[in-house]
């Protein structure tokens, strides 16, 4: 039996993909779940697994670009052989033994790759004559590459030589795109000019190690969270229909050794600049290695204010109604209290698609955007927040180990229990135990974060049940914690919430640095 292999779409704008490298050999044995090979499509890079354990058939050279769902290449099931036919197709043995007669156009034998075979053809290089570089003697488009500038430099006419690139399947599919979404979307870009003195202190705090984040995860951020106050700019055209995200994904232009990328920060509205900073930097770096989550953006962040650019008119991105574009900070005279000061001051120049926003709609997002940006306390994050009053607990102790405790709204004790450790004393065991509180605060406020992931992102839970422990006595080295959680949506999409959960736990954030602390999550299906 043999199984496909397929090309992927990994995103729903995908049209085409190219293979960068096969890590298995043709003919050579994988098993389920090794790495097979890699995809890029205009955006990033894709590592694929293999979907079964047997011998791998390549149909398609390194370099070949490819549409959706076609069939890169077979894995024979070990125990059985490859067929050169579909499966149900009828089989005309007289066409498979046809030869061609002596005349036919019979195409070069050279093993090649198809962008060298084409670059050779448009240089009018003949295959037997470019030396190849690679052990299985696959001439490659460098190879070609190398050929022409052998010829060009015995040339007579060396003064009008001229160098070539080959675009890439993923350069094709990024302009393709591009170009599409610059006929199709009707762009308008509005440039504000925001008072940028909160940023400059963002930055400052930045450099003095006061906040754990960049300007460009404030601006993320408050991006985010702008866009979830107008839910319908969040949407896309669908032939004559306007489709609405579920979710607020913010895309994030990366530059890479492949290129420009896009890598997503999926679920980014709600989350605490901590957070946001964490997701940036692992989607950053994803996008770097060749790897990124596949999506749709609500909106997409392009930052080029640190290479002293101040304004700009931005492309849309495909199926993205928004692209915020940001520009240097820089010191400029402005009018304060009747007088001519120099205050920070930075452009942001949005695009918008005004099939799916209006002029007046956008300078509200525009208008609001900047609220935000202005309004930036590095200790709350971006624009209006809630002041909650300081967590405070009272406490008296009249006898023995019992401690009596309020936070003005619960009261509650806490003693040790009647054997532990010698030398430390003994309580009688009638308040919860101190390191009990503190394990029941850790298990509470990480389920409590799953809930509130859940919520977010539109998941059903039926139950939460969970336990921790660690050692009797002693002092506290590890902590173990089990969280089951009962659910009719997938598991992967329940345990994906395990990590922004443990991001949002302040008691987790305490424990984590300085004890051996693991929580372990365990999903039951439900119909």
């Amino acid at each position: 039996m043999a199984v496909d292999i397929l090309m992927p779409q990994l995103g729903q704008a995908m049209v085409t993909g190219s293979i960068i490298a096969w890590h298995v050999a043709d003919g050579a044995e994988v098993r389920a779940g090794a790495p097979l090979l890699t995809i890029e499509s205009d955006k990033s890079a894709f590592e694929i697994e293999a979907a079964a354990t047997g011998v791998v058939h390549h149909r398609m050279a390194e370099g070949t670009e490819a549409d959706v769902g076609a069939i890169l290449g077979t894995i024979t099931v070990v125990g059985t052989h490859p067929s050169p036919f579909p499966d149900d197709a009828p089989v005309n043995l007289a066409a498979t033994i046809e030869r061609p007669a002596p005349n036919a156009n019979v195409r070069d034998a050279t093993l090649a790759s198809p962008r060298a075979r084409q670059l050779a053809a448009a240089e009018n290089i003949p295959l037997k004559n470019v030396v190849a570089s690679r052990a299985d003697g696959m001439i490659t488009a460098s190879d070609v590459e190398r050929a022409v500038a052998a010829r060009a430099g015995t040339s007579a006419n060396l003064s009008r030589a001229s160098t070539r690139r080959p675009i890439s399947a993923g350069q094709k599919s990024a302009i393709r795109r591009l170009q599409t979404s610059w006929q199709q979307a009707p762009h308008i870009v509005q440039m504000i000019e925001i008072d940028a003195t909160a940023l400059s202190a963002a930055q400052e705090a930045i450099r003095n190690g006061q906040l754990e984040a960049s300007l460009n995860d404030v601006i993320i951020q408050a991006a985010a969270d702008t866009m979830a106050e107008y839910r319908d700019l969040n949407a896309y055209i669908e032939n004559d229909t306007i489709v609405e995200n579920e979710r607020i994904s913010v895309g994030i232009a990366v530059s890479t050794g492949r290129g420009l990328r896009t890598p997503l920060i999926d679920e980014a509205n709600g989350r605490s600049l901590k957070d946001i900073s964490s997701l940036s930097r692992a989607a950053i770096e994803a996008a770097r290695q060749g790897r990124a989550v596949a999506g749709r953006a609500s909106l997409t962040v392009s930052n080029l204010g640190r290479y002293g650019v101040r304004c700009g008119a931005p492309v849309l991105n495909l199926d993205e109604s928004v692209l915020v574009f940001v520009g240097e900070i820089v010191n400029k005279p402005v009018v304060a209290d009747g007088a001519i000061v120099a205050k920070p001051r930075l452009t942001l120049s949005i695009a918008y698609d005004h099939r799916i926003v209006d002029g007046l709609r956008a300078a509200e997002f525009s208008a609001a955007l900047r609220r935000r940006l202005e309004s930036f306390d590095p200790s709350t994050g971006p624009g209006p927040s809630i002041r909650l009053h300081a967590r405070a607990v009272q406490m008296s102790s009249s006898a023995g180990m019992r401690c009596d405790l309020t936070d003005g709204r619960h009261d509650w004790t806490a003693e040790e229990p009647p054997t532990i450790h010698p030398g430390i004393g003994t309580g009688i065991g009638t308040g919860t135990d101190p390191v009990a509180l503190v394990l029941s605060g850790l298990l509470s406020s990480v389920t409590i974060a799953i809930r509130k992931e859940a919520e977010k992102r539109k998941l059903a839970i039926n139950r939460l049940i969970g336990s921790i422990e660690t050692q009797s006595q002693g002092q506290i080295k590890s902590i173990r914690a089990r969280i089951e959680v009962w659910s009719p949506a997938r598991a992967d999409e329940i345990r994906a919430m395990l990590e922004p959960a443990k991001a949002a736990s302040f008691v987790y954030d305490m424990l984590s640095p300085d004890l051996d602390l693991a929580i372990d999550l365990s999903v039951h299906t439900t119909r």
